[in-house]
């Protein structure tokens, strides 16, 4: 899933002939995948640590997506939001202080 509004924009873009800001692309990409980001298998490590690697990386993609969007140049369109990164952090909490209370270090 897109940022609302990076679908019609990248089609509005198109159809003047024009390819969508290369940063916003960039920014929309990373979004999309933090916010798709389901699992990632692990050998030889817990379920735990598995989730908790999940969520630290869809921290990170989400942090990288919203550090490209600032370099996006003005004006930005209002649209555009990071609806999923709170989640992402307080999913990351949850597991975070679950994992502490039953005795595994992070």
């Amino acid at each position: 899933m897109y940022p609302k509004g990076y679908r019609k924009y990248a089609a509005s873009q198109r159809a003047i002939g024009l390819k969508p800001d290369e940063k916003l692309a960039r920014y929309a990409t990373r979004y999309r995948l933090a916010g798709q980001l389901i699992s990632i298998e692990f050998a030889g490590f817990s379920e735990k640590v598995a989730i908790i690697y999940v969520a630290a990386t869809r921290i990170s993609i989400a942090g990288s997506g919203l550090a490209s969007s600032r370099r996006i140049p003005h004006p930005r369109p209002k649209t555009l939001k990071l609806a999923n990164l709170s989640q992402t952090f307080s999913q990351a909490s949850i597991v975070t202080r679950t994992l502490h209370k039953n005795g595994v270090s992070t």
